[in-house]
């Protein structure tokens, strides 16, 4: 399989987030930094972060990886928006009131895991999972176990 220039620039020209203004529903890869408008969300902060640090002053950081004192970003979004993501393998199903993480670690062997949702009512949604065919990937800490 080779990648061509066009599936490249075809790649670069999706974009980062999905908004469903009538459902109150962003879709992001990883994360959301609360108190920042969609539109000045930075990158890294789009597709790698799990976690949050907190500063004095009350602003948020993204983190790739949890530190001391870190949280969960999706423990800490208020909403209004509710956020779809993934990218968080190893928290598995995410469940908070205004975020939903579906990244259950398919890749890892675990479960691909979707989220159905009325079109018309947020409200109305399940979560669907099946079983991965295979390990596709093996996890950075499998070695450590």
């Amino acid at each position: 399989f080779k990648v061509s220039r066009a599936d490249i620039q075809w790649i670069q020209e999706l974009p980062l987030s999905i908004s469903f203004p009538w459902l109150q529903l962003i879709v992001v890869h990883a994360g959301l930094v609360p108190g920042v408008p969609l539109h000045l969300q930075k990158f890294k902060d789009l597709v790698w972060m799990r976690d949050l640090q907190q500063a004095e002053d009350g602003t948020w950081t993204g983190l790739q990886q949890p530190k001391t004192g870190s949280q969960p970003w999706a423990s800490v979004w208020k909403g209004p928006e509710h956020v779809v993501f993934g990218h968080d393998a190893k928290r598995r199903l995410q469940q908070e009131r205004f975020a939903t993480g579906l990244d259950t670690g398919c890749c890892y062997g675990k479960n691909l895991t979707a989220l159905v949702v009325n079109c018309e009512d947020f409200k109305q949604r399940t979560i669907m999972q099946v079983p991965a065919a295979r390990m596709y990937s093996v996890p950075d800490d499998h070695a450590k176990k």
